[in-house]
């Protein structure tokens, strides 16, 4: 045993203790534990903290700091109010220790976090917060259901009320604070599971699930396409204003508009691969073969608390996707713009022979992906001057619908879906973590395949060109074609 260690242990055998605060060294770091109050169930109640001090300290300064820290440790706990008793724990009390313990891991993503605390902080607790978490019931998660339907209960703005999936979420964030308590041993069983209130598989042939998706057709994909790798026009001016008691009228002018290179390279991308945002965010051109087509989806960007972080993929596991032509010739027009761009004074990015290090969608002078929020504002600015283009008003069988950035992404899946696309394929390459996830979000687009697969498979049986020569398809069968 070490000095330190001899230190610690005898002055804790001789009761040199800072009050109640007990010390003992595990190797580097000491083990500060506080007794407190007695709980509502009668048991000895207790704080532990580990403290790791200053290396390079002797072992006396290392105790010294512990003992310090120790009585910090004891003040903190003993200024904390009692525990409350298991049927007066409030709800917002439980949902904010919960908040607490699930920060920075335990399990739960960043961006999990910051929805959870979203939809604490602004439903659960102004409707449970004086609630006692183990009182809730199932009357009161019915009327949660109802009141969250009313109009006016919106924190965006946006008129009506949450939709059902909305309130289903809440309901599951809910429950994970109580089944917190449970484990915490602060309550002895979850209300919202008991309710029956959570609907763990939907009923998608009875209509849970929305049987139509905001997405691009084929032709409006070709013109998106089309127009974002040419110059289209739009015209400025020809309005009327006031200034200083005239009326002025400013003359109509025409300027040509062509998506700069990084632009056509993410929004092709966007369309053609089938990515999330933050996984397009991410990428490398390390991730990128040119010669083969296709695209390495390792990780992903993500935003939460004001803080963008790297992360893996959603399904926890990269993939593979092979891309059309059009996305491999967008993205080698890009990287010689950028190859050019880090030759100029300014570049923060990679050179040479680690310029497939750099991020594909950098900022100006290379030291940075671009925000994880770009990706929106590019894909709403062009569709919204596309729109106002010169050959939208000669031609409006051309305007775009307004649709999502993430409905690029079911764009690529329904169209390979309608085209019979295997399931498993179209899963693979959207990054699903199982088929079957693939097959509940887009049903009904499958539903089609399956009848576009009958189409053909009537094709093949019916086309005499498989036929020899002189033999009569109907002879020597059925009247449906088939041997008798």
């Amino acid at each position: 045993m070490d000095e330190a260690a001899c230190l610690a242990n005898s002055c804790f055998r001789k009761g040199r203790v800072q009050g109640m605060a007990t010390i003992r060294k595990r190797g580097k770091s000491y083990e500060i534990t506080v007794s407190l109050k007695h709980g509502p169930d009668g048991k000895q109640r207790r704080a532990i903290k580990i403290f790791h001090p200053t290396p390079g300290l002797s072992p006396y300064r290392q105790l010294k700091e512990a003992q310090a820290f120790a009585a910090a440790f004891e003040e903190e706990k003993k200024s904390m109010p009692p525990p409350e008793p298991d049927n007066c724990i409030l709800f917002k009390n439980l949902a904010e220790r919960y908040l607490e313990y699930t920060n920075g891991g335990n399990g739960i993503e960043a961006t999990t976090h910051a929805g959870y605390a979203q939809t604490i902080r602004l439903r659960l607790i102004p409707f449970f917060g004086e609630m006692e978490a183990a009182s809730i019931r199932r009357a009161d998660l019915l009327r949660y259901e109802l009141q969250m339907r009313q109009d006016g209960v919106r924190h965006d703005g946006k008129p009506g009320g949450l939709s059902r999936s909305t309130i289903t979420k809440d309901l599951r964030v809910l429950s994970s604070v109580l089944e917190y308590g449970i484990s915490a041993g602060d309550l002895d069983s979850n209300s919202v599971v008991a309710s029956g209130r959570l609907r763990h598989k939907k009923n998608y042939e009875k209509g849970d699930y929305k049987t139509s998706m905001n997405t691009f057709t084929e032709s409006q994909m070709k013109t998106y396409l089309y127009y974002i790798n040419h110059a289209f026009h739009i015209e400025y001016g020809g309005r009327e204003y006031i200034r200083k008691g005239k009326n002025i009228t400013t003359k109509p002018y025409v300027v040509e508009y062509q998506a700069p290179p990084m632009h056509v390279a993410l929004l092709t991308l966007f369309i053609t691969a089938g990515n999330r945002r933050g996984e397009g965010v991410a990428l490398k051109w390390k991730n990128i073969d040119l010669k083969e087509g296709t695209i390495s989806f390792d990780s992903s960007i993500a935003n939460a608390y004001h803080k963008q972080y790297e992360k893996g993929t959603k399904s926890g596991a990269g993939r593979k996707v092979a891309v059309p032509q059009i996305t491999i010739q967008a993205l080698e027009k890009w990287k010689e713009e950028q190859i050019s761009l880090s030759k100029q004074a300014g570049w923060k990015g990679k050179k040479g022979r680690l310029f497939d290090e750099n991020w594909v969608f950098t900022n100006r002078d290379g030291s940075n992906h671009i925000h994880v929020d770009t990706p929106y504002g590019i894909f709403e600015k062009f569709c919204a001057l596309f729109n106002r283009s010169e050959e939208c008003k000669k031609d409006p069988t051309l305007t775009l619908p307004k649709i999502r950035l993430h409905d690029n992404r079911h764009t690529v899946a329904t169209i390979q879906a309608l085209h019979g696309v295997p399931i498993n394929i179209v899963s693979a390459g959207l990054g699903h973590s199982d088929p079957s996830v693939t097959a509940r979000i887009y049903v009904h687009q499958f539903r089609n395949a399956d009848r576009t697969g009958a189409d053909i498979m009537d094709k093949i049986l019916n086309s005499p060109d498989k036929l020899s020569d002189g033999e009569d398809p109907v002879s020597d069968s059925g009247s449906n074609g088939l041997p008798n």
